[in-house]
């Protein structure tokens, strides 16, 4: 039987093809210890050898880590977009523990980030229900 988190991760791998056909390079979740757990490639080739796929989930999630490293006075890590000169990589936590992570074409990021934002918004147990903003006081105030 497929749970209701599984659903919504092939909902939003789905929409992701759906939506920005010919703009979506690659799709991952990968968990908090970097294991891919699901994936959609997109119609863009992505030429990556074999044995830097392995690679790739656990620097995505050394990126991820580096971000929430900020979260102490920035508040939640919302999403992270990485511009490269042929290509854009978002990287959200879409359910707790789970976070996705999208190759897509130079340019495509704004549009997909939109979507992403407010499917995650819409999302079973996220880590954004009841989180309030909070305000850390330092010496810099």
């Amino acid at each position: 039987m497929v749970t209701l988190e599984e659903q919504y991760i092939q909902d939003i791998l789905r929409r992701l093809s759906r939506n920005f056909h010919g703009r979506l390079i690659f799709a991952g979740i990968i968990d908090e210890k970097a294991k891919l757990i699901h994936f959609q490639k997109g119609d863009v080739a992505f030429l990556l050898p074999f044995e830097r796929q392995n690679a790739l989930d656990v620097q995505i999630s050394l990126m991820l880590s580096l971000g929430k490293q900020l979260e102490d006075f920035a508040g939640g890590l919302s999403h992270t977009v990485l511009s490269f000169h042929d290509c854009e990589i978002i990287i959200a936590e879409v359910l707790a523990r789970s976070f996705l992570y999208v190759i897509c074409t130079r340019g495509a990021a704004g549009d997909m980030t939109d979507m992403l934002m407010r499917l995650v918004e819409e999302g079973p147990e996220t880590r954004m229900v009841g989180r309030k903003p909070g305000l850390v006081e330092d010496e810099w105030s």
